[in-house]
């Protein structure tokens, strides 16, 4: 297990609140809705009173909408959700006199997890006047919120791809690969990527990280590193994020118990995120370990103002749940000033809180796997209820070993808790009885410990001791998808944003990774031009890949279609969409066949191509010509000669002249002055001016015309006078 892997502290894997200010922001504008009453030209006084009926009904519609959506989420779905007039009765009372009409559509605000609905009523006080009350809100999904996740999934999960970045090595800046990075939790808020780590290994660059994650297709991009106690060397077990506010649960373990307030004497630690220059705001709580220790942080989450916050072990009749006002109650509550409320002794470690409504559900290495709160009173929670799974009892002593409570997930009316490895690790159970649903027995050995987990529709994403997993809860409960190996081996975090999952796993060594997960998703192909090559010679592309949807993996491309004689060699193939990769054509030998040929670049399926031509043309060569084989000049005089180029294979290209042989007192200039033309149409010429001075020598000269590119030479005689 992960303890074995750095001492025998229990992680928090992180995802406890995550973009819910979004989501509150949404259920507030929910709580109104916008009358749209198309009222005809009718007398109140007779109209009035089914005025009235109509919006109650309307209205009516709207609550049983939104308790749907606070229940089951999942279940409204786009279109018309019921329509009277269609013989498809909608909720609620059954009334011939007024139609009624649900629509449910995408959510108005721009990447939020929410969906508009309208109901309409419609009515008629006679033939000629029909009316319509038109109600509209927008609900969400408070839980999918916490989780950052999109509430529905897209793209091909049964092929999901993963990219991994060595922590200290990829992301850092700057980097440091020499030290370790034991990754204990991660969080995503805002388009923001926190990351935690427990800072056994005297790295230098802190043990809270964030990172700029708006383009999830893309490596995360570093912002900042803090240390939350920089004067010793444990750092934090979870994070949890709400507003500008980071709430960590520290992970020091050699406080005393009659420590003052500070950065190593404090289990809840605040940090501002809008200025980390500012002090951490620190809560000691007074519950200590067996030796006399406080009791660390072990886990944390946020809801609705309020802390909830997770400690080792305690001594005695101690607690290991707690409730810390940090502007839930009012003020002066607010997260400069905590305040500390109710309390729970769960009578071992805390591995796990997730808190929905007015429960909290906690995951505890106890004989009860999950224990269930009732916290609608802050300041004295209360148990609920239970559960112990079936099969052998787990050794609870110092929180390590088989058939613990470990991870908890909540969606709608169902409980998802992990365990670690035993007789049966994924238990689904009804909320809040506790009652069992279904369970499964994911395998056999430390590797099926589920470390953390998180559900999106009827999926189930588990992150254990080696691996990434997906597990389709529909019916019986089976593997949906083949395992992704985690890089360095154990999972120990676990977050989400829209359609992309964020893993943390550790390997033996302490070298923390970061992975991206997502389903396979589309991508085009583009090239940049057609190939023009000579024989013997190379020509380059660019080949563009655009993610249109989902996660592609970084997939290599192929080449087909080359003529014989010619390969083709890459850089940056493989890579992840959206990237791009040069193809480069090479060695195209001088018996490869003068033509055009199509290229095709393909995915490995073959599914997603480019094509573009490889035109292959002989070597440029030319003859060269003068007009006058012997010309003459008097002293004095000037005469001229023309040079015609010919072209005799391939593409024209610039041929330039130079002329050499001349006697002293003769002098040489060219038309065009740069002594370059180029045969395009087949010829073309350049015209010498030779000027003989009245001093020149009297005397046949041979000129000499050289041709560059290829090189070649005519000549021709110059008698002067």
């Amino acid at each position: 297990m992960k303890d074995g892997l750095i001492g025998k502290t229990k992680y928090q894997r992180g995802f406890s609140t995550l973009e819910i200010l979004i989501a509150f922001a949404i259920l507030t504008l929910a709580l109104t809705s916008v009358i749209l009453v198309a009222f005809g030209n009718q007398s109140v006084s007779v109209d009035s009173q089914t005025n009235s009926e109509a919006i109650a009904k309307a209205q009516t519609q709207l609550e049983i909408m939104r308790a749907t959506a606070k229940t089951n989420f999942s279940t409204i779905n786009l279109g018309v959700y019921c329509d009277d007039s269609s013989a498809t009765q909608c909720p609620g009372l059954v009334d011939s006199y007024y139609n009624r009409k649900i629509t449910v559509t995408d959510c108005p605000i721009p990447d939020t997890n929410c969906k508009q609905v309208i109901t309409d009523v419609t009515y008629s006080v006679s033939i000629l006047r029909p009316q319509k009350v038109s109600l509209s809100t927008i609900v969400t999904d408070p839980q999918s919120a916490l989780g950052g996740c999109s509430p529905t999934l897209s793209g091909d999960w049964t092929q999901p791809g993963m990219v991994s970045y060595e922590f200290g090595k990829d992301l850092l800046v700057p980097q440091d690969s020499s030290s370790g990075f034991p990754i204990t939790s991660v969080q995503v808020f805002a388009g923001k990527l926190y990351v935690t780590v427990n800072n056994t290994q005297g790295n230098n660059l802190g043990t809270l990280f964030g990172f700029d994650i708006s383009d999830p297709s893309k490596k995360p991009q570093f912002l900042f590193g803090i240390d939350n106690a920089p004067t010793v060397r444990e750092g934090l077990n979870a994070i949890a994020v709400f507003g500008h506010y980071a709430y960590l649960a520290n992970a020091y373990t050699d406080s005393s118990a009659a420590c003052s307030v500070g950065t190593n004497c404090a289990q809840l630690q605040i940090v501002d995120l809008n200025d980390l220059a500012k002090p951490l705001v620190n809560v000691k709580i007074p519950a200590t370990t067996s030796g006399g220790k406080l009791a660390y942080g072990t886990s944390i989450f946020y809801n609705k103002g309020y802390i909830y916050l997770g400690l080792a072990k305690a001594s005695g009749s101690g607690s290991e749940f707690y409730i810390i006002d940090v502007g839930g109650g009012g003020l002066p509550a607010s997260p400069t000033n905590p305040i500390l409320k109710g309390n729970y002794p769960v009578h071992n470690g805390v591995n796990a809180i997730y808190v929905k409504d007015y429960y909290a559900y906690i995951a505890s290495p106890n004989v009860e796997n999950l224990t269930i709160l009732d916290i609608s009173n802050p300041l004295g929670p209360t148990r609920l209820t239970g559960y112990t799974p079936p099969g052998p009892l787990p050794d609870t002593t110092d929180g390590i070993g088989s058939d613990h409570g470990e991870s908890v997930y909540i969606k709608d009316n169902t409980i998802y808790l992990g365990r670690t490895y035993g007789t049966t690790e994924f238990y689904m159970l009804n909320s809040p009885s506790a009652s069992l649903i279904k369970s499964k027995d994911l395998g056999s050995g430390n590797g099926t410990s589920i470390n953390g987990l998180i559900i999106r529709e009827n999926l189930a994403f588990l992150i254990t001791n080696s691996q990434f997993q997906i597990w389709n809860t529909s019916g019986s409960i089976s593997q949906y998808a083949s395992p992704l190996d985690l890089p360095g081996g154990s999972g120990t975090a676990i977050g989400c944003k829209g359609n992309y999952i964020y893993v943390g796993s550790l390997p033996s060594n302490n070298k923390g990774f970061i992975s991206i997960v997502g389903p396979k998703g589309a991508y085009t192909l583009r090239n940049s031009n057609d190939i023009s090559v000579i024989q013997g010679s190379t020509g380059s592309n660019t080949i563009t890949r655009t993610l249109v949807s989902g996660f592609p993996p970084g997939e290599t491309l192929s080449v087909s279609g080359l003529p014989a004689g010619a390969t083709a060699s890459w850089t940056n193939n493989p890579c992840t969409a959206t990237c791009s990769s040069t193809l480069t054509i090479v060695t195209t030998f001088p018996t490869t066949p003068v033509g055009s040929y199509p290229i095709t670049v393909k995915n490995p399926a073959g599914t997603v191509t480019t094509v573009f031509n490889l035109v292959v043309n002989q070597p440029f060569d030319y003859s060269l010509a003068p007009t006058s084989a012997n010309i003459s000049v008097n002293r004095g005089a000037s005469v001229n000669n023309g040079i015609t180029v010919t072209k005799i294979a391939g593409t024209a290209q610039a041929v330039t002249l130079t002329a050499s042989g001349m006697q002293n007192g003769v002098t040489v200039t060219t038309s065009p002055v740069s002594g370059s033309c180029t045969p395009g149409s087949g010829t073309c010429s350049v015209v010498f001016t030779f000027i003989a001075a009245s001093n020149a020598q009297k005397k046949k000269n041979t000129i000499t015309i050289n041709g560059t590119s290829p090189a070649h030479s005519t000549t021709f005689s110059l008698t002067v006078n």
